[in-house]
């Protein structure tokens, strides 16, 4: 038995790599004063308020049914190499206030990009795949620390007489007695949830810092990314889209990549892992040092 792989740590989670190459609208309509009510119905439909200029210097902002002139700062420009979740990019759509960035390769404009594009299939297909790997990383850490599908169903049974969520979990404990045929036949912890395997862990006090605002954001990206919901939402007036709602996705991010490092750290360093990763390596050590030199270009590539 080898030791545990690991395919998320910190910055290679998938949602990360993103760029605004892979989001933006690169086929771009232009303000023109000739045609200002196709200008003006564009921006309605899409829901957005700014148009760039020919030259690529200025917009065009629609406010109170006409348009104004204004000059794209830097504030306004993004780069198509740059990563979407960027720092950086998120306080530019924040702190501006507006609804669209310019995306400039070098000099030269090649796109826009609006927050509505966040709510694009990359985005969604990324949160899923890091979605699926937290899962299975959990999965293996709970199985590495010892503890089994009787232990979630003792869980479930330990909770019966919450006199808050006791419903809840008798719920769950009539779905694991539905299912339990499955159980048995695909492995330990494959048939419960996310939002199971976090409760589990935050009973057990495994060691991890996750706090109940961590545990609601990791549940609510893991619910947008499969339903295929749109992380970006309309504001109020139901016109334009809400730059709060980008701004808490973005923090609902934060608490799934933090929580993602503290388990593959665990994972790492758990002491179980250790012993298999130190006899795997001893194994590849050995046969490298029998059968040298082919063997070290084997194990290195």
């Amino acid at each position: 038995m080898r030791g545990v792989k690991l395919k998320i740590i910190g910055e290679h989670m998938e949602h990360k790599r993103i760029l605004f190459k892979d989001i933006m609208q690169s086929a771009l309509l232009f303000f023109d004063k000739e045609n200002i009510n196709a200008c003006r119905e564009i921006c309605e439909s899409l829901h957005i308020s700014n148009l760039p200029s020919y030259d690529s210097k200025c917009y065009y902002t629609l406010s109170d049914n006409e348009f104004t002139e204004n000059l794209i700062t830097d504030e306004m420009k993004v780069f198509s190499d740059q990563k979407i979740f960027h720092s950086d990019a998120i306080v530019k759509f924040n702190k501006n206030k507006h609804d669209v960035c310019f995306v400039f390769d070098q000099k030269v404009l090649c796109g826009v990009v609006h927050i509505c594009d966040y709510n694009k299939s990359p985005v969604l297909q990324s949160l899923q795949k890091d979605i699926l790997e937290l899962e299975k990383n959990l999965r293996s850490f709970l199985i590495i620390r010892g503890f089994s599908n009787n232990s979630m169903v003792s869980f479930f049974e330990g909770k019966l007489h919450d006199p808050i969520n006791g419903n809840h979990w008798k719920s769950r404990l009539e779905f694991v007695k539905r299912n339990i045929n499955e159980m048995k036949e695909y492995g330990e912890f494959q048939i419960f949830d996310l939002k199971d395997l976090l409760e589990f862990i935050k009973e057990k006090q495994l060691d991890f810092s996750l706090t109940s605002q961590d545990f609601k954001n990791i549940t609510k990206i893991r619910n947008m990314a499969m339903h295929g919901k749109n992380p970006v939402s309309l504001d109020e007036t139901g016109h334009l889209y809400s730059h709060e709602s980008l701004v808490e996705f973005n923090k609902k991010l934060k608490s799934l990549s933090n929580f993602s490092i503290e388990l593959n750290y665990h994972l790492r360093y758990d002491a179980k892992n250790m012993e298999l990763i130190k006899a795997d390596n001893l194994r590849k050590l050995d046969i490298i040092f029998s059968k040298r030199p082919g063997a070290l270009q084997y194990f290195i590539n």
